[in-house]
């Protein structure tokens, strides 16, 4: 299965970032999926990048329900959420890739019209004239990608929020696989002429309130 590295246009102000998803694990959670959705209705939000593993995969924790991997492919159309109005650009994490490199014909099961998996390992955004990166680091991978200079890098894979001063802004978790005591949660990324801001929302038992963690001017560039 080919990739080919393209960039993507984004003509939307808002966007939101999620990543790690694990379906088919037994830390699966779609219940945050849908509140994310819940927010992208309420503000017309209209794309949704996800940074990667959006599925368990063959890898430990799967439940027996979801262990073959057409049953986790079937388990996404049927149970992820769906709006004719949002659009989820999706790049491959390790645990898709290790699911997926076995039999890429079952890239054929999940094809959706609002699901477009775009990329492996890392993939770039014409947003409105900025270039940006969403990633997912592994080693493992059997495909090169150009390294291009990009305005911000979205990071998933860590199942932690950080912004790291070379990596970017590493993406929460969505899913109750918990690393360093960092809740689940999303990312909302709205753009101006003057700057990008980028707030986090965090799930601890309830949604909470957008935080903003980075706001990056644009006339610096």
């Amino acid at each position: 299965m080919e990739f080919k590295t393209t960039i993507t246009p984004i003509s939307e102000e808002k966007i939101i970032i999620i990543s790690d998803t694990h379906i088919g694990s037994v830390y699966e959670n779609m219940s945050y999926i849908k509140e994310v959705y819940e927010y992208a209705l309420k503000h017309n939000i209209k794309t949704i990048l996800h940074g990667g593993d959006l599925f368990q995969g063959p890898y430990k924790d799967v439940t027996n329900k979801y262990r073959k991997p057409e049953n986790q492919i079937l388990h996404l159309q049927k149970d992820y959420p769906q709006d004719n109005s949002i659009s989820n650009k999706i790049i491959l994490g390790n645990h898709d890739y290790q699911m997926f490199k076995k039999d890429w014909k079952l890239m054929r099961m999940m094809r959706r019209a609002d699901l477009d998996v775009i990329g492996i390992r890392k993939t770039y955004f014409d947003w409105q004239g900025n270039l940006i990166s969403v990633s997912h680091k592994c080693p493992k991978y059997e495909v090169i990608i150009p390294n291009l200079e990009t305005l911000i890098n979205f990071a998933g894979h860590s199942h932690k929020f950080t912004i790291h001063e070379k990596k970017g802004i590493m993406i929460p978790t969505l899913s109750d696989d918990i690393k360093f005591d960092s809740p689940p949660g999303f990312l909302v990324a709205t753009i101006t002429e003057e700057s990008i801001y980028i707030e986090l929302i965090s799930f601890d038992k309830i949604i909470t309130n957008p935080k903003l963690v980075l706001k990056k001017s644009l006339k610096e560039n």
